[in-house]
């Protein structure tokens, strides 16, 4: 084992037997629950950038697709009766046919730049819209094929799925709950293509579920102030969060691409 992969597995045991790198753990997954449950997306803008910080990468993509999956079944419990899956269905199919790519990507490439691509396109469009800016999609099934395949490249590779279709969803000026409900659909179908496709190929294993599960009280708890907090914000506001939310995540990733390359 290398030295940096030695230290990586130091850090790694450390957080779990360390009283308080747990607690804060516990408190950054009620955070990231509680913006899942608000939104229908967000949790991963939280949990990866201070998982990446005890965990490797190699550790941080399974934990954050494994507690990914129960966020989703929690909030699509909550909003499923506001489910749309004609506008779901050609976004999951292409992501699917995608995933396997960005998977070997993930293993290939440096992820260090495919974070700053990621973070400066992610970060220009949403800033695009929360300036009002707009393009009209008549064909909406049609176009939702090249952002499904978009989205599956990043959830194999760097575990950002969302980006493309909340932008996709935002633009085509969804209705708040039935954003909600599709989004989290549509997550929850992905990742669990994702975990298969990890297990088989020896990312995801026995030990990656172990930092989960000490997350995974907190995460519920955040979980469940979302989702009741949820049906509480006007929609103009809700659609603002969301907005400010993909442009940080725009941010966290262009900054971490170019700490990475530094």
């Amino acid at each position: 084992m290398s030295t940096q992969g030695r230290l990586y597995k130091s850090v790694s045991l450390a957080c779990i037997v360390d009283p308080v790198l747990i607690v804060v753990g516990l408190l950054i997954a009620a955070m990231a629950g509680a913006v899942q449950g608000l939104t229908g997306f967000g949790s991963g803008l939280i949990m990866v950038p201070v998982l990446s910080l005890f965990l490797s990468p190699k550790e941080v993509v399974p934990v954050t697709v494994l507690l990914g999956t129960v966020i989703n079944i929690g909030v699509l419990i909550h909003a499923r009766k506001h489910l749309k899956l004609k506008a779901v269905l050609p976004l999951f199919l292409s992501a699917a046919i995608a995933i396997p790519l960005g998977t070997y990507l993930l293993l290939v490439m440096s992820p260090p730049a495919l974070r700053i691509v990621i973070g400066a396109v992610v970060l220009i469009t949403s800033a695009a819209l929360l300036l009002g800016l707009s393009v009209r999609i008549d064909r909406e099934r049609l176009a939702s094929i090249p952002v499904g395949i978009l989205s599956g490249l990043l959830q194999g590779s760097v575990t950002m799925s969302g980006p493309p279709v909340i932008l996709f969803f935002q633009n085509q000026k969804m209705p708040r709950d039935n954003f909600r409900a599709n989004l989290v659909t549509y997550f929850l179908a992905t990742n669990i293509i994702t975990i298969g496709i990890f297990a088989a190929g020896g990312i995801m294993t026995p030990s990656s579920a172990l930092p989960a599960a000490y997350l995974l009280p907190g995460l519920l708890l955040g979980l469940a102030l979302g989702i009741f907090a949820s049906g509480r914000i006007p929609e103009a506001r809700f659609r603002r969060i969301a907005l400010l939310l993909v442009a940080a995540a725009g941010i966290s990733s262009l900054v971490s691409g170019i700490i990475g390359i530094l």
